[in-house]
């Protein structure tokens, strides 16, 4: 089954479009979501990435996930396929999950 059973926000005041490189903003808001959850990374099966496909937030975020979560969790991105979307931006990640696990 799918569930949302925590969520992570943060603000790293880095840049109006550009992440911190060493990914902290990042790192707090999956600790956050996991503490959230009553979860460790060892309990995930899958995560959905961010992954904007920008060389700058890829590293960013793929350093923020092995520092937080390791390197055996698997994980995709829509964003890639989708783009930005202005318009119920919540609904392309979770249309995108729904159809990898069915």
């Amino acid at each position: 089954p799918i569930g949302l059973l925590g969520y992570g926000a943060s603000s790293d005041a880095w840049h109006m479009s550009s992440p911190r490189p060493d990914g902290e903003g990042a790192v707090q808001a999956i600790q956050a979501a996991l503490q959230g959850a009553g979860l460790s990374a060892g309990d995930l099966g899958w995560i959905n990435l961010h992954g904007t496909g920008t060389a700058q937030n890829d590293a960013m975020e793929s350093l923020a996930v092995v520092q937080t979560l390791g390197v055996d969790v698997p994980g995709t991105s829509t964003k890639p396929h989708t783009g930005h979307t202005r318009r119920e931006p919540w609904r392309r990640p979770l249309s995108g999950a729904l159809s990898v696990v069915s």
